[in-house]
């Protein structure tokens, strides 16, 4: 693929006459001769400091906040007063503006953006409607699985991964955004027709420094200039009042008395959920879903809103509800005799693991088993509140997950003060894997475990090294040397 620097940079064509552009990239090492290198401050690397490297690698046009001077002849550089912004603009540009030929939906809040979002696809699938999925278990673009590194990817990413959806058929693009994709101008620009909240709760401090920036990154999707068409707003989360001051946002509740979409008439099953969804504008449905505790009602019903909304009827939005089984990683079932069930969970938030916890409690008849760990070089000050949370369990194994540049022993140390009234509880054991063993072997018939943390990723970060892992394989052979596996 290729353009004429004049179509990209209109404002300065004189500048480029007939040359052509090659690419567009962000890190210096994948700048193609003919090229444009965006160079992006970031977080803890400038991209201007490799603008020596990407001009040696061929690079046409340097694009950059800071002025810089000495450039070769035939390399142009462009002072923008936003390096993010303009990659989101020339990127989308690039790929000839792709978002603007889809419906794209949105799911943002601390928890359940993933099990939302495969919600809609399922739903819109009943619908005859093809739908993409973007988000942290990766992404799926007519049909097919690939994985991903980012929840959000970066600007040029996500433009390309919107021209392979409009290649492959896909109408509708459900997608996870994170608060660093909206605080970092990842969507800058995106079109959005529908966005859901689900919930705020302490997560990603260190990033955001407090829970209002947190928040008001958040809160772009529906107050700020990336605010989208459809507006849905959990009402029983506390921040939620917040944006609920703006007209149009519509909301759904579970505890709240008055909202405009609300759930009643809620039974828990050893099979999933029912509950009568109203405010549909149809009439109120009755809902069936393979989905666990009240968590999972609030995100159905997010979703039952946003479809209602968008005009998908009442069958489909019934129908695809109820036949979505399950999301990989996301209170997941593994393989074993019937005397014990567990499951593993991507919950790494206190309000996550509370909730998570709760709906398990529902369903054991003997012990809860916990095992769950902390990453590294992430908000610190969740530690202690993970580990109170944790205790809600009947024994706690305390292990790692993505260690990242930490010490294991170290993040364990952060967490153990919030179980400090139940040390009782505490089962300390760095080593992830030797943790699942021996949580596996404890248990007795009635017994229900959950490994918390990971979900369905397939690595263990560990000194800037993603080594491959998985806690589904890892519980799977847990069980099966403690002779509660089918195997």
């Amino acid at each position: 693929m290729s353009m004429r620097f004049g179509d990209l940079f209109k404002n300065w064509s004189d500048l480029f006459g007939e040359r052509i552009a090659t690419g567009i990239a962000y890190d210096s090492r994948k700048v193609t001769p003919g090229g444009i290198f965006v160079a992006i401050p970031g977080t803890t690397m400038d991209g201007h400091a490799f603008i020596e490297d990407a001009i040696t690698r061929g690079a046409a046009v340097i694009v950059g906040e800071r002025e810089e001077t000495g450039f070769p002849a035939g390399v142009t550089f462009i002072q923008v007063p936003d390096a993010r912004i303009a990659l989101t603009e020339i990127s989308a540009e690039w790929f000839d503006y792709p978002a603007k030929k889809l419906t794209i939906l949105a799911v943002t809040g601390s928890n359940g953006k993933t099990t939302s979002t495969y919600l809609m696809q399922s739903v819109l699938k009943a619908a005859n409607k093809k739908c993409a999925v973007f988000g942290t278990i990766g992404h799926v673009i007519g049909g097919v699985h690939r994985n991903t590194v980012h929840t959000t990817p970066e600007s040029f990413d996500l433009q390309s991964l919107f021209a392979d959806a409009v290649s492959a058929g896909d109408r509708f693009v459900a997608m996870e955004v994170s608060s660093h994709a909206l605080a970092l101008n990842r969507v800058h620009g995106v079109p959005f027709e529908g966005a859901i909240w689900t919930n705020l709760t302490q997560d990603h401090l260190d990033f955001h420094q407090t829970m209002d920036n947190y928040f008001a990154a958040k809160s772009e999707l529906f107050e700020g200039a990336s605010a989208a068409n459809i507006r849905i707003v959990n009402k029983d989360d506390e921040y939620a009042s917040r944006m609920l001051k703006h007209k149009g946002i519509f909301s759904f509740a579970i505890d709240q008395p008055v909202a405009n979409y609300r759930a009643t008439q809620i039974r828990y099953g050893n099979t999933g959920t029912e509950f009568v969804a109203n405010g549909v504008q149809a009439g109120p449905l009755h809902l069936m879903s393979q989905f666990y505790g009240k968590y999972n009602v609030q995100n159905v019903l997010g979703v039952v809103a946003l479809m209602d909304r968008l005009g998908i009827d009442g069958k489909s939005i019934t129908s695809g509800i109820h036949s979505l089984s399950g999301v990989p990683g996301r209170l997941q079932k593994i393989s074993s005799k019937p005397e014990v069930k567990v499951f593993i969970d991507y919950a790494h938030t206190p309000d996550a693991i509370e909730n998570v916890i709760r709906t398990a409690r529902e369903f054991t008849k003997g012990k809860l088993h916990i095992v769950f760990g902390c990453g590294g070089n992430r908000d610190k000050t969740k530690r202690p509140l993970m580990g109170v949370a944790a205790c809600l369990g009947d024994l706690v194994y305390v292990t790692s997950d993505n260690p990242r540049f930490e010490e294991p022993d170290a993040i364990i140390a952060d967490i153990l003060p919030g179980m400090k009234d139940h040390l009782k509880k505490a089962i300390v054991e760095a080593d992830r894997k030797t943790a699942i063993r021996t949580a596996c072997k404890a248990l007795k018939e009635n017994d229900v475990l959950l490994v918390l943390g990971k979900g369905a990723e397939e690595y263990l970060e560990i000194k800037g090294v993603r080594h491959p892992y998985s806690d589904e394989l890892e519980v799977t052979k847990g069980l099966v040397a403690a002779g509660w596996g089918n195997a």
